[in-house]
């Protein structure tokens, strides 16, 4: 039935009894491999549909694209798979049969992108925007199916005697390895809640997908050289490569996009520190004439008070025509004295052109 044996010492997990069949149906094995990679679909749906509606797109072609990226992603798996392991199949039916294992994410990732591009091209939709929303499902989906591999006893690394090694049965006894699956698992996690806390802030289609290239191709890159089980191209171990190549596209790109919008933001800023110095400009003259001016004035008045020369005193003769004005004026005694009897006359005839003026621009004093 499949049964293996997996402890982890180090961790006081002993003797696990993994059995990769889960039960029997017509006859045929359901095995724990494709029940967990169908976990992580459904996952994926739940976390794309979430995304979609925040995102603002079209959760009904959103689900067409899922259906096409699983319909032609999983051949592309097994296809990428074998394409590096011909020698170890004898028909082709062994070459089509995944329920053993055998699936490559990488031809997963091409085969669903390129379906995907396609069915945009003929709805005519934004590209780079859904593969944003498709992105963190993508890693969760990662995350749990790498529980996959721990079932079938695959994907380990190579001799560790490290707290957290895990022994696995090979050729009839016990050997202690690296849990890359625990490894690769772990960091799609970690990358999966990265991704869903900056989704909201990105500020480009695309961003998203391109960050999650990038940080996957890291931890593949790091993982892989560990694994004993690495898909090759003669001395080369093929993954390691096209994680490296994807850390380097992503790198280009955002450092690109960063430039791009450089400009823009400069342009956002520069509009309010030229307004700042035109304020600064507009109010120093304000200031400056507000305290000068008072001080111009009075030296202007300094300047001009020592040429007025007073010839003779003036006498004002213009009298009020009320009493309570006679009163507030204190003419000197000697002056009025002098003066009184050579103008009684004149300032009777002042006083009755007063009254006749005042009647006639109807005021009342």
């Amino acid at each position: 039935m499949g049964t293996g044996m997996i402890s982890f010492p180090g961790l006081g997990i002993n003797n696990l009894e993994i059995n990769r069949v889960i039960f029997r149906i017509f006859g045929q094995n359901v095995y724990w491999y494709g029940v967990i990679i169908a976990l992580g679909i459904i996952a994926a749906i739940f976390v794309a549909s979430y995304l979609c509606k925040k995102a603002n797109l079209d959760s009904d072609k959103l689900f067409n694209m899922f259906f096409l990226a699983v319909i032609f992603g999983i051949p592309g798996a097994r296809i990428y798979y074998v394409l590096f392991t011909l020698d170890y199949y004898n028909s082709f039916w062994d070459m089509i049969n995944i329920r053993d294992g055998g699936l490559a994410i990488y031809g997963a990732i091409i085969a669903g992108l390129l379906a995907i591009l396609v069915y945009c091209k003929i709805k005519k939709l934004n590209f780079w925007a859904y593969l944003d929303v498709f992105a963190p499902a993508v890693l969760i989906a990662q995350c749990i199916g790498r529980w996959g591999n721990f079932v079938n006893q695959e994907a380990f690394g190579g001799l560790t005697n490290l707290p957290w090694r895990m022994e696995i049965i090979l050729g009839g006894e016990a050997v202690a390895v690296h849990p890359t699956f625990l490894y690769e698992s772990l960091w799609n996690l970690v990358g999966f809640i990265l991704l869903m806390c900056i989704f909201k802030r990105r500020r480009w289609n695309g961003q998203i997908f391109v960050i999650y290239a990038g940080w996957y191709g890291l931890g593949r890159m790091i993982i892989e050289g560990l694994r004993a089980d690495s898909l090759m191209l003669g001395q080369i171990r093929v993954s390691q490569i096209v994680a490296g190549l994807c850390v380097i596209a992503a790198i280009v790109i955002l450092i690109v996009n960063a430039k791009k919008r450089m400009p823009e933001a400069a342009a956002a800023v520069q509009p309010a520190e030229e307004t700042e110095k035109e304020e600064i400009k507009i109010d120093e003259p304000k200031e400056t004439a507000e305290v000068t001016a008072p001080e111009a004035a009075a030296e202007e008045t300094a300047e001009e008070a020592p040429e007025e020369t007073p010839e003779a005193p003036v006498v004002d003769v213009i009298e009020a025509p009320s009493k309570g004005f006679e009163a507030e004026i204190e003419e000197p005694e000697e002056t009025v004295a002098e003066a009184a009897a050579e103008t009684a006359a004149i300032a009777e005839e002042a006083e009755e052109k007063i009254k006749e003026e005042v009647v006639k621009d109807g005021e009342v004093n």
